[in-house]
Order: structure tokens, then C-alpha cells, then sequence
């Protein structure tokens, strides 16, 4: 027989009956199944937690009430049971708490406790039936008690093992429930797994359907992009043929703006460029009025109405005359004018205040008139060797500068001042001639000149911002002219200088910008040539005129031609050019710029002799 049987007892009450009792009962049950003392909780443990777990490892508490038991008293007189720390109190309140058989012992002729005196949580043990023991009839009684627990034991027991069977049959139907939900939820994934992969199955031939068909029209838009492009590479080749024969940059522009995309842009591009080279070498050679270029630009382009235009011009240069030659007497009179005019330059510049302290007008002088150009004809934009009709021939020009004129005493006076280390003498150069061709040169040289003032100095802004166009000029980020105005141009090259150089300088009319121009000695932005020329170093040379066209070889002999069975073809196939294709209707010879597309018999344009000719 199984269970346990908790002896709760008062020591001050009557210890020598609970002892008693304890060995008694010792005679017939096992140590292990009874508990009579609490003494051994761990410090640090709560001990009602701990009393409520001994109690409930037992299936039955025995109280022992004996005579003091009801008015047992502490060290301050309060009584015992009304402590709710008393260990007797805790250990049978938590006995009715969770339902254990409680049996009142008394000890002797004890009465049973009243409910009135008992506190609240032990009234229900006054409900209890009780057993007594008594001193004469000891062991009769604790024979009855023993009976009365080994009955009760075995209903316990009888209970705990029938609760155990309904618990066992309740797990089982419990276990039977999870069983077929598992089995239900198994046969519902693999029925929406088949169904799944039916689903799965269904969008592949579906992707497979629309895949073909994709690949249908795939075809057919190529075919048609085949054509299109058949048809745009036709229409480009008959531009550009139109284009190249008319020989002009506007035609060629025109062409490419209508086909940018087409490959023969890149060989309409280069004639463009060499058109614009002979262009620019054109107005090169007239604006300079040198024989030598104008004679060079005659052997590069020999035909053409620029070609008769820089043969007039170059007549307009030829040798005057002996009668239009100037005469000895005026010569030696245009010297001595000369020189008395140096001599006065030269006693003007070494005693001439400083141009710092003087204003000087930045404008040519009063008496200089110059000479209009001569009247040439616009620039032909054909660099064809095909006849035209020649232009009209420039005028003369009206007169041809003297010995006297200002210009030939402005380069006397820069021969005397070039190799000068005194800046005042080169500002007064620059005030005297502010339009020179030397004005550049001479701000270079004041740069240079380790005791030169800076100009950020200068009281006139015009100056000041036309020195800082030179330096950006010089380090190549200005392409404008060196004018003074200090415009948009001047901003833009300036913000692109800081960008490139990372120089901390707010405001470009400042002496710290033109010294920061001035400390560097290389060029910071990229030269930039126009079209037509290319970078050589630090010069735009113009491009090389594309090669003439060579002798076209002699044609080679005719090779056997290629037989093409296109009924061995699947429908679609394409047939390069070149080739001679057959059918059930007979053979067609494809041109080598052409191809042939195989039909199906069902197309209205099958031929049967090979495929349907396509050409660009």
C-alpha cells in the first residue's frame, strides 16, 4: 500500500503522544510514508512555501490536539493559533486548502476545539470526525486509528489509480484527436500539394504557350525590324549619295540630323570635317595676305570658287611697277620723319610720369584711320574639283600703310622696350598703344619683373580686369578677347580656374586672384580645338585632308556560283545574298546586297523558286 500520512502536533502540547503514536505507526507502515516533523528548511527558503509542498506530498495529515494544544501561548502571550506564522496553523490550513483527509487526534479526554475557537482558516477542522487516544487503551486505540488509515489509504489509492485511468484514457483520446488532425492535416497538405503541382504543371504549358508565341511574333517583328532597317539603310545610302554629290556642309548637316544613327554618319562626319578644314584654311589664308599661304592653300585645293578666289587675291599681292614704286627722295624723307619720331618716343617714355598717376584714354589715336579691308568673296563650300564660275575679283585696297604711319612706329617703339626691366616703361607702352598686338607680351614681361607693382594697385578696373583675362588666357582657361570688360566669359573662366586649382580666392579683382594666376607657370584647362583641327602639343593643328581615292583593283574572275536547295529550309529561314536559291517552281539568282526570307506555301507571296527577295 502506497501513500503518506503528515503528523502535525504542538511540542509544548504533548509531545510523549505524538512520539508514541509516530512509533506505532512506524510498526506498520514504511518510514518513508510518514512525516512528523518539519525541521530541516533551508535558510533563505520560504517556509510556508515549503510546509505547503511537504503537506502536499501527503495524502493525509493527522493533527494532534491535546490539552494545551487549543490555548498554547508565545513568549507574549499571544495565543499561537492566531499567529498566521505558527508552523501547527500553516500546516493544516494548507491540509484543508488543498482538500487533503485531515483526522483530528485527541489526546486523553481532550474535547474537540469549537469552531468559535479556532481562527478563520481552521474552522473547517472542527468539522472533522476525530479519533482519541487514551493512556489505558492505547494500543486498541491507535489499532483502530491504523485500520481507519489503511482504509483510508487504500481509497486514495483506489481514487488516485481510478483519476489515473481517466487521466491515462483522456491523454489517450486526447493523443487519438491529435492523431487524426494530423492525419486530416496531412492529407490536406498533400491534397493542396497536388493540387499545387497540377496548378504548377497547367502555368507551365501556359509559360511554354506564351513563350512560343513570343517567340512567334518575336520573329515576325524581326522580320519586319529586318525590313524597316532594309529600307532606312536604302533611303540613308540615296541621302547620303544626294549629300556627298552637292559637296556643302549645310547638305551633309542635313543628312545627318535626318539619319544621326545611320553608319554612313561617321563617313558624312568626316567629309563635314574636311570641308570645314578647307573652310578655315580659306579664311586663314585671306586674312593673313601672305603669298605663302595663300600659295599653299592653291596646292592643297587647286579647283573650286575658293580656290579662284585666292588666285585673284594672290594677284592683288603681285610686285607694283616700277612707276608705282615709292621714289628715293620720299624714302629718305619717311625715314627722317621716322626717326625724329622715335627720338621723341624715346625722350617721351625715360621722363613721362608713371601711368598710375596719369589717365590715359585706352583708344587709338585721333589721326589713325584705318584702311578698310579689301572685298572678298565668301568662302565656297565645295571642296569638289568641279568646275564653277569664277567670282568677281576683289578690289585694291586704297592704300598701303606708309613708313610714317602709327603702326610702324608702335613696333619701333616695342623693339626699344621688349628687352626693358622696367615696368613703368611697359605700362606707358601699354597707355600709348592699348590696342597693340604687343599689349600681351608686355603684361607678361611687367609679370615677370620681380619689382613690378602688382596691378591689383591700379586705381582703373579696366586694367585690373584686363590682366586678369591675359593670366587666364595664359594658363588656358579664357578663349575670349583680352578686352578689359571683366563679362561673363571672364566669370565663367574664372570659376572654372578655382574648380580645377581648388584656389580659395572670393573675389576674382583682387591683387590675390592675379598673384595666384601668376604663381602658377603651366596650362590648368584642357586646350579645345575647333572642328577641323586637332590638340599638337600646345597648338590646334588642322587635320589632314582625307586620302584621294585610290585606283580600284581589277576585278576578280568570277567564281562558281553557290546553289542554295531552300526547300531543305525550315519556314523563316533567311538566305544571304549572292547565292542562287531553288524551289519546286525553279531558281532565282539574290543579289549581294539583298536576302531571301523562306515562305510557307500558305503566304500569298510564296513564289516557290527559293524565298521572297528582300533588298535595302
Amino acid at each position: 500500500m502506497t501513500g503518506k500520512i503528515f503528523i502535525n502536533y504542538r511540542r509544548g502540547d504533548d509531545p510523549q503522544a505524538a512520539g508514541r503514536l509516530f512509533d506505532r505507526l512506524q510498526d506498520v507502515f514504511e518510514p518513508q510514508q510518514l512525516f512528523l516533523d518539519v525541521d530541516n528548511i533551508a535558510p533563505g527558503l520560504d517556509f510556508v512555501h515549503v510546509l505547503d509542498e511537504r503537506v502536499a506530498e501527503c495524502n493525509i495529515v493527522l493533527a494532534v490536539i491535546g490539552k494545551g494544544w487549543i490555548d498554547a501561548r508565545d513568549a507574549a502571550g499571544a495565543r499561537r493559533l492566531d499567529d498566521p506564522d505558527d508552523f501547527v496553523r500553516i500546516e493544516i490550513t494548507s491540509a484543508l486548502t488543498q482538500g487533503k483527509r485531515v483526522i483530528p487526534v485527541l489526546i486523553g479526554d481532550t474535547p474537540m476545539p469549537h469552531p468559535d475557537q479556532l481562527p478563520e482558516a481552521l474552522r473547517p477542522l472542527a468539522r472533522r470526525n476525530a479519533v482519541r487516544l487514551t493512556h489505558e487503551r492505547f494500543r486498541a486505540d491507535t489499532q483502530g486509528l491504523v485500520k481507519a488509515l489503511e482504509q483510508a489509504l487504500a481509497e486514495i489509492e483506489q481514487s488516485e489509480q481510478e483519476q489515473a485511468k481517466v487521466e491515462a484514457e483522456r491523454r489517450a483520446d486526447e493523443q487519438r484527436r491529435v492523431q487524426e488532425a494530423e492525419a486530416a492535416r496531412r492529407a490536406e497538405e498533400e491534397a493542396l500539394k497536388r493540387k499545387a503541382e497540377q496548378e504548377a504543371q497547367e502555368r507551365a504549358a501556359a509559360e511554354r504557350r506564351r513563350v512560343q508565341e513570343a517567340e512567334a511574333a518575336r520573329r515576325a517583328a524581326e522580320f519586319r525590324h529586318r525590313e524597316a532597317e532594309a529600307m532606312q539603310r536604302a533611303a540613308a545610302e540615296q541621302a547620303f549619295a544626294v549629300a556627298r554629290h552637292s559637296n556643302t556642309v549645310a547638305a551633309l548637316e542635313a543628312f545627318l540630323a535626318a539619319h544621326p544613327a545611320s553608319a554612313l554618319a561617321e563617313a558624312a562626319k568626316a567629309l563635314k570635317a574636311t570641308l570645314l578644314v578647307r573652310e578655315q584654311a580659306y579664311r586663314d589664308a585671306i586674312a593673313s595676305g601672305d603669298a605663302a599661304a595663300l600659295r599653299s592653300f592653291l596646292r592643297d585645293y587647286r579647283k573650286g570658287d575658293d580656290a579662284d578666289a585666292v588666285r585673284n587675291k594672290l594677284k592683288l599681292l603681285q610686285p607694283r611697277q616700277a612707276w608705282q614704286r615709292p621714289r628715293p627722295a620720299l624714302l629718305a624723307a619717311a625715314g627722317l620723319a621716322t626717326i625724329a619720331i622715335v627720338a621723341m618716343l624715346v625722350v617721351w617714355f625715360r621722363h613721362a610720369p608713371p601711368p598710375n598717376q596719369i589717365a590715359v584714354a585706352a583708344r587709338p589715336p585721333a589721326n589713325v584711320t584705318a584702311a578698310p579691308p579689301p572685298a572678298v568673296p565668301p568662302p565656297a563650300r565645295d571642296a569638289n574639283p568641279a568646275s564653277a564660275p569664277s567670282p568677281p575679283a576683289a578690289p585694291v585696297p586704297a592704300s598701303v600703310p606708309s613708313p610714317q604711319t602709327p603702326i610702324a612706329a608702335e613696333e619701333m617703339v616695342w623693339d626699344l622696350v621688349k628687352d626693358s626691366q622696367d615696368a613703368d616703361q611697359l605700362r606707358r607702352f601699354i597707355a600709348e598703344f592699348p590696342s597693340s598686338a604687343h599689349r600681351s607680351d608686355a603684361e607678361r614681361l611687367i609679370a615677370a619683373i620681380p619689382s613690378a607693382v602688382s596691378v591689383a594697385s591700379a586705381p582703373n578696373p579696366h586694367e585690373l580686369a584686363r590682366s586678369l583675362q591675359f593670366e587666364l588666357k595664359r594658363v588656358g582657361c579664357f578663349n575670349g578677347e583680352v578686352s578689359g570688360d571683366f563679362n561673363d566669359d571672364t566669370k565663367a573662366a574664372w570659376g572654372q580656374f578655382v574648380k580645377r586649382t581648388s584656389i580659395g580666392v572670393a573675389d576674382a579683382m583682387s591683387s590675390d586672384a592675379i598673384n595666384a594666376l601668376r604663381g602658377i607657370s603651366k596650362r590648368i584647362c584642357p586646350l579645345v580645338c575647333p572642328i577641323g583641327r586637332h590638340v599638337d602639343g600646345e597648338l590646334c593643328i588642322g587635320d589632314a585632308p582625307p586620302p584621294r581615292p585610290s585606283v580600284q583593283p581589277e576585278p576578280k574572275p568570277k567564281q562558281q556560283e553557290t546553289v542554295v536547295d531552300a526547300r531543305l529550309l525550315p519556314v523563316g529561314a533567311i538566305i544571304q545574298g549572292g547565292v542562287t536559291t531553288c524551289g519546286p517552281n525553279g531558281c532565282q539568282r539574290i543579289p549581294k546586297n539583298c536576302h531571301a526570307v523562306r515562305l510557307g506555301r500558305n503566304n500569298p507571296e510564296w513564289k516557290g523558286m527559293g524565298g521572297k527577295i528582300i533588298c535595302p
